[in-house]
């Protein structure tokens, strides 16, 4: 889903998902409920300013937040 202007992303119901690649696009905020299985987050190129609870990423072991906005977490 990398390039495609979204400002928003919404992880209902993705609780199976291992990889979520959403680089190069306008996102200002991400939730993460839910993303249990998580492996991979990608979200270079974006807006993002802050960092929201990502207590449930407990498999989380590669995230990529390069080139974004972020002032704090």
């Amino acid at each position: 889903l990398s390039g495609q202007s979204m400002t928003e992303f919404h992880v209902e119901h993705l609780g199976k998902l291992r990889n979520l690649i959403l680089s190069k696009n306008s996102i200002s905020k991400m939730h993460y409920d839910g993303l249990v299985n998580l492996e991979q987050l990608v979200l270079s190129n974006n807006r993002i300013e802050q960092l929201h609870d990502m207590g449930d990423l407990k498999k989380l072991v590669n995230l990529d937040l390069s080139s974004n906005r972020i002032t704090s977490t």
